[in-house]
């Protein structure tokens, strides 16, 4: 409904099943709006047709314009092909026999809104453009459509109006549980996330890099490819999975990520110089047929540190970039190789997660066949080789450690979670003092407690991630299977049990792609609050953010 201009008489428009069938009506007022409407049987007069047969079925708005222009505009969708708005041509709101095609779509356009703005002369569409009707279909959009009044005429063909998307809600996440998301911040305190997307059909990969800008109550997104891979078959390869995201000295990404293609199988890096307009890709280790999952990419100054799998060779290896070296790769735990741990035999390297300490020692939590292990270098970033010592940490005879994340908080204090999968528990793992003093006094020195019981499922989407703000508050984000959503836990310094909160449920009783939390990679704002990337109910990319207005 709208009021008319010029007469102040109400409007209301209507979709019409039949008498005539599947055709859009227009009806007005006999009194204007402010006197009480006769009840009389056909005062509203004859319905005009607004718009032909199979129109209006997914929306409709009808509205109003100004009292010089004495117009109204009604703005609809077909039954499957077009968005489209017509405009009043006389007196009582009669139309064109055809307006002006806003888009021709493929399956429909949802949740018409529109709306004319006097001062530019300007009519505004938005509309949901949904193609895609299968799960994980790209090109599921918010889209807003903007022409001058004039250019609403009879027989409008599509092209006239100039389309803006607003949201990309495309399907994001991939039908195979594989590392997808990860999130950091760069020095001045800018969000920013990387982001594996395969389309139904695994024919294609993409790695996306996004920066979140606007204000706190407006936040404004963007996305940039940072690899495209067109596979052309329904065989995934996973070009850009396992990414992980971190920000170099100058403030420029730096992404760490994994390509699947059968014959590559290796770690790779993208970097920029121009804060993610374009990226150069370097493959930092490629001499073991199938190596670099799991990548943990970390920065200190200059350099930059990876953490990763060796899928061949069953080990965890770091790899460190300086301006004067290049890149140089070491063998840490699982493998055979100079400045190893000496066990040659163990699986060792998943759900790998690296930090620095303040004086640029790397520290690495990982997975290996014995449970959650801790591995620290003496060396400094400079160093030609590297010498590790590695403990067993949390050792409970469970399948634990599959999903870590690891950080440091002020004084170089560790403190890690991991999901235990045998009995569906997200575990935390702490020494008092600095990794280096906990380290050399071995696995007694740390203590290992409950964070919460999320239930038993894949170990990928419930991987916790964990942060802590410099007053010593610890947040960790992860997937609960228990409550089928997102769930944040919160330790205050001084406390010994952690607080947690349910921040998005998937609803309860209806029909959904996938469950709320999944994949949650956490950083902090400026104030120190959590910032958290996730996986959606409705299988899109969301965002929460606890901010100081």
């Amino acid at each position: 409904m709208a009021i008319d201009a010029a007469t102040q008489r109400p409007i209301i428009a209507t979709y019409s099943t039949s008498t005539p069938a599947n055709t859009l009506l227009s009806f007005t007022a006999p009194l204007d709006c402010s006197q009480t409407q006769t009840t009389t049987a056909g005062a509203w007069g004859t319905p005009l047709v607004a718009g032909a047969a199979s129109q209006g079925l997914n929306g409709l708005r009808v509205f109003a314009s100004s009292t010089s222009l004495n117009l109204n505009f009604l703005a609809y969708s077909t039954a499957t092909t077009n968005v489209a708005i017509n405009k009043s041509t006389g007196p009582n709101g009669a139309w064109f026999s055809t307006g002006t095609i806003v888009e021709t779509t493929t399956v429909a356009g949802e949740g018409i809104g529109a709306a004319y703005d006097s001062s530019g002369n300007s009519i505004y569409v938005s509309y949901a453009n949904l193609p895609g009707a299968a799960a994980a279909a790209f090109g599921n959009d918010i889209k807003i459509g903007s022409a001058m009044q004039e250019d609403v005429i009879n027989s409008g063909p599509a092209g006239a109006f100039v389309l803006e998307n607003v949201d990309n809600m495309a399907n994001f996440f991939p039908t195979t549980a594989i590392p997808t998301l990860a999130s950091a911040k760069t020095s001045g305190g800018m969000q920013g996330f990387v982001g594996f997307f395969q389309d139904v059909t695994t024919a294609d990969s993409r790695l996306y890099y996004g920066v979140r800008g606007g204000s706190n109550s407006s936040p404004v997104f963007s996305l940039r490819t940072v690899v495209n891979h067109i596979e052309g078959g329904a065989s995934p390869l996973f070009v850009g999975s396992y990414p992980s995201l971190a920000y170099d000295s100058t403030d420029n990404p730096v992404i760490a990520f994994y390509n699947g293609v059968a014959a590559q199988q290796n770690l790779n890096v993208a970097r920029t110089s121009n804060h993610g307009s374009a990226f150069s890709i370097a493959v930092v280790d490629d001499i073991a047929a199938n190596v670099g999952q799991y990548p943990s990419i970390a920065t200190h100054g200059e350099a930059i540190g990876i953490a990763y799998y060796d899928v061949t060779n069953t080990g965890v290896k770091f790899a460190r970039f300086t301006p004067s070296l290049g890149w140089r790769r070491f063998a840490v735990d699982g493998m055979t190789g100079t400045g190893s741990c000496g066990n040659a035999s163990n699986d060792a390297g998943a759900f790998a997660a690296l930090r620095f300490t303040s004086q640029g020692l790397p520290a690495i939590a990982y997975k290996s066949q014995t449970g959650l292990k801790l591995a620290l270098a003496s060396e400094s970033l400079t160093s030609t080789s590297y010498s590790w010592t590695c403990i067993d940490l949390d050792p409970s005879g469970n399948i634990a450690a599959t999903g870590i994340s690891f950080a440091l908080s002020s004084g170089d204090v560790p403190h890690i979670i991991h999901f235990d999968s045998t009995v569906g528990e997200q575990r935390y793992v702490r020494c008092a003092d600095q990794v280096s003093t906990c380290v050399t006094a071995g696995a007694s020195s740390f203590t290992s407690s409950v964070v919460a019981a999320v239930g038993t499922t894949s170990t990928i989407t419930t991987k916790p991630s964990l942060e802590v703000n410099s007053s010593g508050v610890l947040y960790a984000a992860f997937y609960s299977a228990s409550y089928r959503g997102l769930a944040l836990a919160t330790l205050t310094s001084g406390s010994n049990s952690w607080s947690v909160e349910y921040l998005d449920l998937a609803p309860s009783g209806s029909s959904f792609t996938s469950l709320a939390g999944q994949y949650a990679s956490l950083t902090l704002n400026e104030w120190g609050y959590p910032v958290i990337f996730y996986r959606s109910w409705q299988n899109w990319l969301k965002y929460f953010s606890r901010e100081l207005l």
